[in-house]
């Protein structure tokens, strides 16, 4: 793995964006750099933007996540680290960031965001905080414990494993790394290692007490082993074939066992025959009369039939003039019924757009109804306040008369005390019955003008009340036009949904439609029940074929097994007569010193017939022996070509078995759901045109939702 770039903003006392490109030419030159500085001046720091870029983490921190942010420099609202990497499997970009609400210092932190980069394609490989750990692992082979421990060393860790004894670097650069688990690997090791040594040692010196074999006695204890070991081949042969005899022996004993036992059954049948003959020869007759008293109910059934069928006849012959009047009053009664429905229908289909017109008028009603309930509330406030203005007026006239009144009496009184004028004494009452006079005056003349006011007013507000009892007559004339046709078109609309509520046609869509679906799941289960009973007869015929194949490949190895155990036999005492025929041909020194009548020294016989050079020769045994093994091969391939076929053909029908199976369950489930359908259709699942009749319902159902769909509008 080798870093490229890191890039990193706002982390600890670095505020602001960063970028090291470990690409220049002054890196890459020298291939080894140091980063230096004082304390806080953000050395660790470019260390843990490397390590939050990658795994979301720092050594020092942890995790970082929306509960705690300890890396963000204080006073900012973002921060992000990046960087750039490349492996044997191609360069990556690693992003981290996590930002405070509204980009303010002072914002509740949000979630952080990870992602990683394919450079090489620009795809985004994973956006999701854990998958992208994982992500970096796999392209790096290293998770956050072995990044920190194998490329980065903390600060103050580094420095005392540098600045320690010889003897104390060991303890402090396992606790740097981690790597105490070496250490316990390593005692491990080193006790097992002496432990193996004393274990050595000690074999050794067993060993080292052991007297080695001569190389004579050494291989007289293998010529004795061979042949002990012929000799046990030898003996298990025979045995095997002794215990074949004894099998073959307990076999037939067995047989003669089961043959006693069936003569013994077959006696006490025989025995019982003759005791329950009486009883078969009554049996005999009841089963005769049992046949005639079927052949009889069927009689006396077939007269009660003819009998009830005469009483029907005479019934129907009865009852047939007014049935003929009933059929032909049927009859017209269907062909006036026939021709109202085409009439129907072509209403229906002619009143469509008249529909469509209606439900567009009953828009624009509903949209006039705001405007003219609003202009009958305008009007009616006006009303309100045209006669409040008219009792005021009223009341204003009435104290204009009252002013008018009393004026003409002062007037009057005047001219009465014209001959008191000169009256200086009631000067200050006449100046302030003027003045009150005058006030009556000015209090008139502002009644006269409130009062035309209110006149223009009134005559205002009745203009806008003729505007609006205008504009309500025609909205008025307008409803009564819309009604009257809405109700024409209500009546059509009743006449085409023929007597019956939308409603109901619309719940008879929904449970067609139910219907429909589940005749479509019927017919799928019936076909698969169908195609699955095709397969399962198919699987039967090829088991059947494959089990009569595994019968004959038995039967055919079972011979071949026989004549190889024949040929091994004879193969065998070929074997044996050739080592005779050896032995003979070494005894050929010792022939030559026999003598007629006396007795041989290895067999004690007086006849010496092979003495006079009638040695039988082995090239006729050889030959023989070597066409048994010929043979013996040749049984040997058969019977493992019969073995490999004989494997084949039960794979073969063992996966014909598991596919029969499987069939057999889809079978029980395509019945299941042909009877949970059924149960909700009028079919029988039973039935055995029940295909032929489900399709025939569903093309019932569907002409009905056809029908249903041109009355009732989607």
């Amino acid at each position: 793995m080798r870093i490229l770039q890191i890039r990193f903003k706002n982390l600890n006392s670095l505020a602001g964006e960063w970028e090291i490109d470990l690409t220049h030419p002054a890196f890459a030159a020298d291939g080894i750099f140091a980063i230096t500085g004082p304390t806080g001046a953000g050395k660790s720091t470019i260390l843990d933007a490397l390590c939050l870029a990658l795994y979301g983490s720092t050594p020092r921190l942890g995790r970082i996540s929306a509960g705690g942010n300890e890396i963000m420099s204080r006073q900012t609202g973002e921060c992000f680290a990046e960087a750039v990497f490349e492996t044997q499997a191609g360069r990556y970009r690693c992003h981290w960031s996590q930002r405070r609400a509204r980009g303010q210092a002072g914002g509740r932190l949000q979630q952080p965001r990870h992602e990683i980069v394919d450079l090489a394609t620009g795809k985004v490989l994973e956006v999701k905080l854990l998958d992208v750990g994982r992500q970096v692992e796999e392209v790096t082979g290293m998770d956050f414990d072995r990044f920190t421990r194998s490329m980065l060393l903390a600060q103050g860790g580094f420095a005392a494993f540098l600045q320690a004894a010889a003897d104390e670097r060991a303890p402090i650069l396992e606790q740097i790394t981690g790597t105490e688990i070496y250490s316990r690997i390593s005692i491990a090791v080193h006790e097992r290692r002496s432990l193996e040594r004393h274990r050595l040692q000690a074999l050794e010196q067993e060993v080292a007490g052991l007297q080695p074999l001569a190389p004579e006695d050494e291989q007289q204890l293998i010529d004795a082993l061979r042949q002990s070991t012929e000799r046990e081949t030898e003996l298990t042969g025979r045995i095997g074939r002794h215990g074949q005899a004894i099998a073959w022996l307990d076999g037939i004993a067995r047989l003669e066992a089961e043959l006693r036992q069936l003569g013994l059954e077959r006696d006490s049948l025989r025995s019982r025959l003759e005791v329950f003959a009486p009883e078969r020869e009554r049996l005999r007759l009841a089963v005769r009369a049992l046949e005639l008293a079927g052949a009889y109910a069927t009689l006396a059934s077939l007269r009660r039939e003819q009998d009830a069928d005469r009483n029907s006849l005479a019934a129907s012959r009865e009852l047939l003039p007014a049935r003929r009047q009933a059929a032909a009053l049927a009859e017209h009664a269907m062909t006036a019924a026939a021709g109202l429905l085409a009439a129907r229908k072509s209403a229906q289909q002619e009143a469509q757009p008249l529909l469509r017109r209606v439900r567009e008028l009953d828009l624009k009603i509903a949209e006039q109804d705001g405007p003219l309930r609003a202009a009958a509330e305008a009007i009616a406030g006006r009303e309100s306040a045209l006669a409040s203005l008219r009792a005021k007026q009223q009341t204003d006239c009435s104290g204009l008369e009252d002013s008018r009144l009393a004026l003409g009496q002062v007037l009057r009184q005047l001219e009465a005390a014209k001959a008191d004028a000169g009256l200086v004494e009631i000067l200050a009452g006449i100046r302030s019955r003027c003045g009150a006079l005058q006030q009556l005056r000015r209090q008139a003349i502002d009644r006269q003008d409130g009062i035309a006011e209110a006149e223009t007013r009134y005559r205002q507000a009745l203009g806008q009340w003729q505007e609006q009892a205008a504009c309500r007559d025609a909205g008025q004339g307008k409803l009564e036009s819309v009604q009257a046709a809405l109700a024409e078109k209500q009546g059509q609309l009743l006449t085409a949904l023929e007597g019956r509520e939308l409603a109901d046609w619309r719940s008879s869509m929904v449970q067609l439609t139910g219907r429909r679906d589940l005749l479509a799941r019927a017919l799928e289960a019936v076909r698969a029940r169908m195609r699955s009973a095709v397969a399962v007869a198919q699987l039967d015929s090829r088991m059947a074929t494959l089990r009569a194949g595994e019968s004959q490949l038995a039967a055919r190895l079972k011979d071949q097994q026989d004549r190889q155990g024949a040929l091994e036999r004879e193969v065998g005492l070929l074997e044996s007569q050739m080592t005779l025929l050896a032995r003979i041909e070494d005894l050929e020194e010792a022939r030559r010193h026999l003598q007629d009548g006396e007795p041989c020294p290895l067999c004690g016989a007086r006849e010496h017939p092979f003495a006079e050079g009638n040695v039988p020769l082995a090239n006729d045994t050889r030959a023989r022996l070597a066409a048994a093994r010929d043979e013996l091969k040749t049984a040997s391939a058969a019977i493992a070509d019969l073995q490999v076929n004989l494997a084949r053909t039960a794979r073969d029908l063992e996966h014909a078995a598991a596919l029969h199976s499987q069939h057999v369950v889809e079978i029980g489930d395509a019945e299941q759901r042909i009877a949970e359908a059924c149960g909700d259709l009028p079919a029988d699942s039973a039935d055995p045109d029940l295909e032929l009749k489900l399709a025939g319902l569903q093309e019932d159902t569907g002409r009905e939702l056809e029908r249903i769909g041109r009355i009732v509008p989607a």
